[in-house]
């Protein structure tokens, strides 16, 4: 769709006329959609009944998820999904200000999928799990192999106690092989 700032705006000036019965939004690989943008669609979906949202390869940067972080507020109670695969710029404080937009909501699924996770990322999110670990049931890390082991104990120490039942970590290298060459 390239959806860009303009798009944006006027899309999310027509969502509210749907959002009592949207349940999915997917704006996969949409990287032209500034800050400002987000913003329009977010606030669009405020007081529906929006469950699964796709940023899916949208290229969110710390700005774009501060934008994100202060509209999830208005759809946390029935946002259940989110998929954030594959972006990779997302700053330890773009996670923290995504994640205090989700606190006390609903969320049960987050994919983190391909998003170059380091130990810096996962404190970030670790340190902000406890306050969705209730309602979040699972979580896909895969393919995040610099996460290091400080980095695991973050994470998992903030979804102790909680609601968890699926994780993954497919191709995050938890293991180092090393192998004994024969002389």
């Amino acid at each position: 769709c390239e959806l860009d700032e303009e798009k944006s705006q006027a899309i999310g000036e027509e969502l509210p006329n749907i959002r009592t019965t949207l349940k999915k939004a997917d704006f996969k690989r949409n990287s032209e959609i500034s800050a400002a943008g987000w913003k329009w669609l977010l606030r669009g979906l405020a007081g529906g009944a929006i469950e699964d949202l796709s940023f899916y390869e949208c290229f969110l940067d710390e700005e774009k998820s501060q934008a994100i972080g202060e509209e999830l507020p208005n759809i946390r109670m029935t946002l259940k999904k989110a998929n954030f695969v594959n972006n990779k710029e997302i700053s330890a404080a773009g996670w923290n200000m995504i994640f205090r937009g989700l606190a006390g909501g609903a969320i049960e699924d987050l994919s983190f999928q391909g998003c170059a996770l380091d130990e810096e990322k996962s404190q970030a999110i670790g340190e902000e799990l406890p306050n969705i670990r209730t309602t979040l049931k699972k979580a896909d890390f895969k393919r995040n192999s610099e996460i290091s082991a400080a980095g695991w104990k973050w994470l998992l120490r903030g979804l102790a106690g909680g609601a968890i039942e699926d994780l993954s970590f497919y191709e995050c290298f938890l293991q180092v092989c090393e192998l004994d060459e024969e002389k």
